[in-house]
């Protein structure tokens, strides 16, 4: 039995590993390959049951092995052999049975006692080398909790891994379910593929498959992502919406609370493990951000055809894009951190020398990690790691890494808005990348949370001329003619300017009314302006509480018969 204990291809339940870190050791070796034109073989194991599974005997006979004597492994013996079990269904309890196998899952010492009764595997699997050799690193396969992964780069080679694998299984009393186990031939693009590929597992036999699900994300043999991101995309509606019961929606709770759950729920979920996605495309891109774009239209009532520029600023969301380049990013701090022993920190090392010295590793995880940090100006924390193996703690990075990608997110949608001189209004009103001040204000007024958001779609609307099918009058702006100017509303609209003035002091009903139209309607939509900022905080808040009935009956009065998108 070696004498690692846990051997550092063990990524499941190890301090410093996980399961990102083990995606990365198996792209990055299979991409090694790849790049010297050389196949990857590459079976993934089903370890069926493994916890429960577990041989007894053989798991005291491992602890005495790496020097677990005397009271302790008396201890930890009659722990699991005076253990005992029964079943309950209602009012029925079966008798009393004894617990013969298995380590029993989610207890304290399970997942190390687990980590175990495999290590050995790994000492016999790199002593056959068979595996991959990348330098001085010998990759036969990875671990991850149950999920065991095979690396060769022929089939003979594969073959014998998996022998090795079969006659442990037998002897330790382990299970793999070879109907539920995948082999994938990754292959660099000049290399033929041979469909006809058979391992044999025992008497059973695994043939070809193009893709597998490895620690909760995608792989394709061919290397295609659209099925990736597609899933991705799918996954973030459909977690959205099986959590409409619970008020993820509309009419349940604000759009604040809805917010947070998008944030911290819903896009970590589906988008679990996208720091390894590699380099996206333009299409990729536009399918996530159509993706979250449905969700703010979806929390906010907005129409369909609301403009892309001022969906998701009213929530204060970054884009997709950049949340997943803030996932690489504190992902390379973490490999910087990493401590030297981990076979992940180096894999990460090597592939860097590579991408200094311009050998290959253009297509590699890490080059697509270290571009995504130039793109935010942060190459010097890069050139301090290598010169002075610094990296700032994890709670530094978090903020440094946070700082800069909201400057870009901000300087990039503002940019974008002023692009647009139909978003000029917009702009005025919200001019900055946080949740919208009416957004915060229906959080702590749910009565008002429609009409609130009404005032929110009125402001966004880019302004388009047109004729007002109310009074059939040609306005350069339909927005701003139905709330001020339109003679069929005017009844509406003067009790609007009642209320205003009965809430406002005459002082600041006569300053109001004084802007000219552009800056009152900027006003009336929640924005902040010079008026705005003069006026105490509780009475803007009223004044926007009282607009909110009043702007749903102008709208539900005028909405029939004009199309503010149109």
């Amino acid at each position: 039995m070696g004498t690692v204990m846990p051997h550092p291809l063990q990524f499941g339940f190890v301090k410093e590993h996980g399961s990102i870190p083990a995606i990365y050791t198996l792209k990055e070796s299979i991409d090694f390959y790849n790049e010297h034109n050389s196949p990857v073989f590459a079976i993934f194991l089903d370890n069926e049951k493994a916890f429960d599974r577990i041989w007894q005997d053989g798991l005291l006979y491992k602890l005495m092995n790496i020097g677990i004597k005397g009271k302790m492994w008396r201890i930890i013996y009659l722990w699991y052999k005076t253990a005992t079990a029964h079943v309950q269904y209602k009012t029925i309890t079966s008798k009393v049975f004894k617990i013969e196998q298995g380590v029993g899952q989610g207890r304290v010492m399970s997942a190390w006692l687990f980590l175990l009764f495999i290590n050995d595997l790994i000492y016999q699997l790199i002593e056959c080398k068979s595996g991959l050799i990348i330098e001085h690193l010998h990759i036969p396969c990875v671990l991850l909790a149950d999920d065991t992964t095979l690396l060769s780069s022929s089939k003979n080679g594969l073959q014998i891994l998996l022998n090795i694998v079969h006659e442990y299984a037998q002897r330790w009393r382990l299970k793999y379910n070879a109907l539920k186990s995948k082999f994938l031939l990754f292959s660099p693009k000049k290399y033929m593929q041979k469909p006809d590929y058979v391992f044999s597992f025992g008497d059973a036999t695994m043939l070809m498959n193009a893709t597998v699900t490895y620690a909760g994300t995608l792989l394709d043999c061919s290397r295609r992502t659209f099925g990736r991101t597609d899933m991705a995309c799918k996954k973030l509606k459909r977690n959205l919406h099986s959590l409409y019961n619970i008020g993820v929606n509309p009419n349940g709770m604000s759009p604040v609370a809805n917010t947070v759950i998008w944030k911290r729920v819903i896009l970590p979920c589906a988008l679990y493990a996208c720091e390894l996605w590699g380099y996206l495309n333009s299409t990729e891109i536009g399918m996530l951000e159509q993706a979250q774009r449905y969700f703010t239209r979806f929390i906010l009532c907005f129409d369909k055809r609301s403009t892309n520029d001022s969906c998701i600023s009213n929530l204060g969301l970054w884009t997709i894009e950049g949340l997943i380049d803030k996932f690489k990013i504190l992902f390379l701090g973490r490999l910087c951190r990493a401590s030297v022993t981990t076979t992940h920190k180096q894999m990460f090392n090597l592939r860097l020398d590579q991408i200094l010295s311009e050998d290959l590793a253009k297509s590699s995880i890490t080059y697509d990690l270290i571009q995504t940090l130039a793109k935010y100006g942060m190459l010097s924390f890069l050139e301090s790691y290598i010169e002075e193996v610094y990296i700032p703690d994890k709670r530094l990075w978090s903020k440094i890494v946070s700082q800069s990608i909201t400057i870009f997110e901000e300087n990039r949608w503002i940019l974008s808005v002023q692009r647009r001189p139909e978003l000029n209004r917009y702009f005025k009103i919200h001019s900055c990348l946080t949740d919208h001040k009416l957004v915060r204000l229906s959080a702590t007024d749910p009565f008002f949370t429609r009409g609130l958001l009404l005032l929110i779609r009125l402001g966004f609307v880019a302004i388009k001329s047109g004729q007002c099918t109310i009074c059939n009058h040609y306005t350069d702006d339909i927005v701003k003619h139905l709330i001020l100017n339109c003679e069929h509303v005017v009844d509406i609209r003067n009790e609007m300017f009642y209320a205003i003035v009965n809430l406002l002091s005459v002082q600041d009903s006569v300053k109001l009314f004084q802007q000219d139209e552009g800056d009152m309607l900027v006003t009336l939509l929640g924005g902040v302006n010079d008026y705005v900022k003069q006026l105490n905080s509780d009475v803007w808040k009223q004044l926007m509480l009282c607009l909110t009935g009043h702007m749903l009956k102008l709208y539900n009065h005028s909405k029939s018969c004009c199309d503010i998108y149109s």
